[in-house]
């Protein structure tokens, strides 16, 4: 399985009392952490950290996984959503390609990885989602908005 890490960094959250709070983070681009290195050719995963593309070799019929790592104790990772982008005969993807998602949080921080199937029916699909977060000082929760594109390798 090809992994890799994103870390996310809080630079200013917003309490928006009533709303959601509005979050000014900066996301590292993805560090590939698979146990064993890709073949030649694309990066499985490359992207800045706001827009994540996944990349896997032809013919690769398993998932990866990519975990968000948010190091910093005022915050608590809650989970994310994915728009219910949909296909071009109608079926809402994003809960087909995400389908496992884990939060792990301690007194330090915490990480959400979410595992996406690499459905090849879902090839050149971008996915919109946000990444919810808790201010533990207010309880507020806020939203980091990025996105993931999901292409498959040409070679």
């Amino acid at each position: 399985m090809y992994t890799a890490t994103v870390q996310i960094a809080i630079n200013q959250f917003n309490v928006n009392p009533g709303a959601y709070a509005t979050i000014d983070a900066t996301l590292s681009p993805p560090v590939n952490t698979s146990p064993n290195p890709p073949p030649p050719g694309p990066p499985v995963f490359s992207g800045d950290g706001q827009q994540i593309t996944v990349c896997v070799p032809q013919g690769y019929l398993g998932a990866v996984q990519f975990t968000f790592q948010l190091p910093d104790p005022n915050y608590v990772l809650v989970g994310i959503a994915v728009d219910p982008t949909r296909a071009p005969d109608g079926p809402s993807v994003g809960r087909q390609q995400f389908r496992t998602i884990t939060v792990n949080r301690d007194p330090s921080g915490g990480q959400l990885t979410v595992t996406d199937s690499c459905n090849a029916e879902f090839n050149f699909i971008e996915f919109n989602y946000v990444i919810l977060v808790q201010q533990v000082a207010s309880g507020a929760i806020g939203i980091i908005d990025p996105g993931i594109d999901n292409d498959p390798n040409e070679n």
